[in-house]
C-alpha cells in the first residue's frame, strides 16, 4: 500500500489567512489532486491503494498524534464524497 515505510506526500499550497478559500483534495486511487479557488494547482503520485491502506489516516486541520503542527484558520463546510469528482465538478462547486 501507498503507507509502506516512509512513503508519505504532501502537496503544499499557500493560503492568505484574510480570506475565504476553497480547497478541494481528491485522491483517485493512485495519485493526490489539489484545487485551490476550482483551479488545479497540485498533483502526487502516491501509489496505488485505498485510503485505510496509509499508516496515518487524512486529517483535516492537524497533523498525527505527536506532531503539534495545527491549522491557524478557521474551516467551514467540510463534504466528503465516495467518487472522485471532475474538474468541471469542482470549478462549479466553487462558483456557487
Amino acid at each position: 500500500g501507498p503507507s509502506s515505510g516512509d512513503d508519505w506526500r504532501r502537496i503544499k499550497v499557500g493560503y492568505d489567512l484574510q480570506e475565504w478559500i476553497h480547497f478541494v483534495f481528491v485522491y483517485t486511487g493512485s495519485r493526490t489532486l489539489a484545487y485551490k479557488n476550482g483551479e488545479k494547482v497540485g498533483e502526487l503520485e502516491v501509489g496505488s491503494g485505498d485510503l485505510t491502506d496509509y499508516t496515518y489516516l487524512p486529517r483535516i486541520g492537524g497533523q498525527p498524534e505527536g506532531n503539534p503542527a495545527m491549522l491557524k484558520a478557521k474551516i467551514d463546510d467540510i463534504a466528503i464524497w465516495k467518487r472522485v469528482l471532475t474538474d468541471d465538478e469542482i470549478k462549479a462547486m466553487y462558483s456557487n
